[in-house]
């Protein structure tokens, strides 16, 4: 992660290591919104799927689950982006709500992370 200088040639880019947690989180929640839009057009020419939040899923995990967390194994359902286009009649906004979309990394886990593998360096996290 860094900043590139927009005034160079793309073979002599100067990158700058980004060294501030804040800086980084602030980045990544700027870049969100376009990572999600980008992606919607890749699954839209690509015929591309998405995993389906569960029904009345709130943002919560264990949703049905009795407390617990889910387990990777247990069932997740896909969905083709055009199909959930096409149910939402035509309203891509409304689809993305059918969508259970990444999160950023959660602040708490970031700073465990970056002490525990990457020796304080921001710049190594993904």
């Amino acid at each position: 992660s860094g900043i590139s200088s927009p005034n160079t040639d793309p073979e002599e880019e100067i990158r700058v290591p980004v060294e501030s947690l804040d800086q980084l989180y602030a980045q990544a929640r700027g870049l969100y919104p376009l990572l999600k839009m980008k992606v919607q057009e890749w699954a839209k020419a690509s015929g591309g799927f998405f995993p389906l939040r569960e029904i009345g899923e709130g943002g919560s995990e264990t949703k049905g689950t009795g407390g617990r967390r889910k387990s990777i194994f247990e069932e997740i359902h896909f969905q083709q982006w055009s199909v959930l286009i096409e149910e939402a009649g035509g309203d891509e906004r409304e689809a993305e709500k059918s969508v259970k979309w990444a999160s950023l990394k959660d602040s708490a886990r970031a700073i465990e992370k970056l002490f525990r593998s990457y020796q304080g360096r921001v710049s190594r996290l993904h």
